[in-house]
């Protein structure tokens, strides 16, 4: 029998109290382990999202998303800068090492969005650069419904609600899901197009320069030189309807009169669909 073994047999009461002192101090240890349903885990990317309301995928691409990721990478400890351009909106993604300080690689990239800002159509709202967390993830869902339809209730909730909502602490962002949305819809008369000589790819034409920011040259001040640009921003119906197109001449080589997109069709603002439905406790 090992001295261990007789040590324990003749301090038996001293062995049982030792066993459950480290048996509460085990518990008391569990007790006291920080526990979280959804622990906060970041991923070592920074996200900037640009919108430009009403552009195409190409437009977008080319006055927004290059300019921005031209800009971004340039940024200290960014590995590698991916981008998407959709209808409407420039994504652009940073991505970093692991271990990167966040808090100091999203200044940078929001100095990079600054830098990029002079470059980007001034109609073009303010990009939003934010990180990525679980903290992310909603966490409060509220369903809203009325009699009324439901594009006169979206459009509430974007005037009235959000901005409210917005305001409160600690609040980082707010998303409206399936709701419809607002678009300018152009119907053109084919007998119109066919007697004014206009196809219908010029009049697409004089609906994207009407929204293009183009440069025209410089103005030379002092030493120094301003850039001069010419930019279109549609706010109306009636500035769409009131852009003209110039048809082209005949095989005769007349002219024919400049007409407006009114003069050959409607434009009218129509509610879209929203493409997704949303349901709570299984209600839309």
């Amino acid at each position: 029998m090992s001295f261990v073994t007789r040590l324990s047999l003749h301090l038996g009461a001293v062995v049982v109290l030792g066993v459950v002192l480290v048996f509460g101090a085990g518990l008391y240890a569990a007790s006291q382990v920080q526990q979280d349903l959804l622990p906060d885990i970041s991923i070592p990317a920074v996200i900037v999202i640009t919108p430009y309301p009403g552009a195409s995928p190409d437009i977008v691409d080319a006055q927004v998303t290059v300019p921005v990721v031209n800009a971004l990478q340039g940024v200290t400890g960014a590995e590698t800068v991916q981008s998407t351009s959709s209808q409407g909106v420039s994504l652009a993604i940073v991505l970093f090492k692991d271990g990167t300080d966040l808090k100091a690689a999203q200044q940078d990239v929001n100095a990079a969005v600054a830098r990029a800002k002079p470059f980007l159509p001034p109609q073009a709202p303010a990009s939003t650069v934010q990180t990525f967390s679980t903290n992310s993830i909603p966490i409060l869902t509220y369903a809203v419904s009325a009699d009324e339809p439901l594009g006169d209730l979206a459009g509430q909730l974007r005037t009235q609600a959000l901005p409210k909502l917005k305001g409160l602490a600690g609040v980082s962002s707010l998303v409206i899901t399936g709701a419809p949305t607002d678009e300018v819809d152009v119907t053109l008369d084919p007998i119109k197009l066919a007697a004014h000589r206009v196809s219908l790819a010029q009049v697409a034409s004089a609906l994207q320069q009407a929204a293009v920011v183009q440069s025209v040259g410089s103005l030379r001040q002092g030493t120094g030189t301003i850039p001069l640009q010419v930019t279109g921003y549609l706010t109306s119906l009636d500035q769409i309807s009131n852009i003209v197109i110039v048809p082209a001449s005949t095989a005769r080589g007349q002219t024919v009169a400049a007409v407006t997109v009114g003069q050959l069709g409607k434009v009218a603002l129509v509610s879209i669909p929203a493409d997704t439905i949303t349901r709570t406790d299984g209600k839309p």
